[in-house]
């Protein structure tokens, strides 16, 4: 089931996306208005079963981008006793209030697009202000902020940005472990058509074939990577995948979550005052 909050876009769009959205353009929810949550008599037998089955999907372009509109949003979830997910960035783990909400409100997980671990790969990814470069030091703090409310973190990875090397395979393997991210998910760095990014690569003579939509779909590759041959980026994708996606990794991610998890847990409950 899949809800669309309030028709956000983020600050500084990547340089694959079609064009920035400037933001004087937001348009901003009505503080005003009251949020209330209504299930519809045919929609109930179905949200009530994706409550105790599934998830929901808050599909915003990325959410908590107007974040007092969210709070308001998460307030009136609670009751609910909803489980969901949603995308977001890094950002969500600097507002404790928000975390906490999140926690309560059933967020189970948050998609971010990480991209690289690798800060000169991050250099130019977002057309305007570079912000994911500037904030790389953050990445492990962050990560670890929000999945110590319960919240996994998927992190996402693109493979082929013009910062990329050969070693670039290894060190996104090395970030996933050191990170304790639950998910990831890796893609290759794609150029559609019409995008700054494939303007960028026609002119530099580095599109494989003039508006290949065949090859658009994140897992082939449609332009001549600057570090390394397109050879090689296909050979290093596939064996870190095997690698990121095999049952002894899944399975170490999700137990180190769990553990890491118990012990914040633990530690708060050491902390809380004893009563009198």
């Amino acid at each position: 089931m899949v809800v669309v909050s309030v028709n956000t876009k983020p600050s500084s769009q990547t340089l694959w996306m079609r064009k920035s959205q400037p933001r004087r353009f937001y348009q901003d929810p009505e503080p005003q208005n009251p949020i209330s949550i209504r299930f519809y008599p045919a929609a109930t037998a179905f949200s009530h079963s994706i409550a105790a089955f599934g998830f929901i999907e808050f599909a915003d372009d990325n959410s908590f981008v107007h974040r007092e509109h969210y709070k308001r949003l998460l307030r009136a979830l609670i009751p609910e006793k909803l489980r969901w997910f949603t995308e977001a960035d890094l950002r969500v783990a600097e507002d404790d209030e928000l975390l906490g909400l999140m926690r309560d409100a059933g967020c189970q997980q948050v998609l971010i697009g990480l991209e690289s671990p690798r800060r000169a790969s991050l250099s130019g990814v977002e057309t305007a202000t570079n912000w994911k470069e500037r904030h790389h030091d953050s990445y492990l703090a962050a990560i670890q902020r929000i999945q110590s409310r319960g919240i996994t973190v998927n992190g996402c990875f693109i493979l082929g940005l013009d910062g990329d090397t050969p070693e670039v395979f290894d060190e996104v393997l090395r970030f996933v472990r050191d990170s304790g991210l639950y998910e990831v998910q890796t893609t290759f760095l794609t150029a559609f058509p019409g995008t700054p990014l494939y303007r960028r690569l026609k002119a530099e003579g580095r599109i494989l074939r003039d508006r290949a939509w065949d090859l658009c779909t994140l897992f082939d590759i449609n332009f001549q990577p600057r570090n390394m041959s397109v050879a090689d980026l296909q050979a290093g994708f596939m064996s870190l995948v095997k690698e990121l996606y095999n049952a002894r990794e899944t399975s170490a991610r999700r137990q180190g979550f769990r553990t890491r998890l118990r012990a914040t847990m633990r530690s708060e409950r050491e902390r809380e005052p004893i009563a009198a």
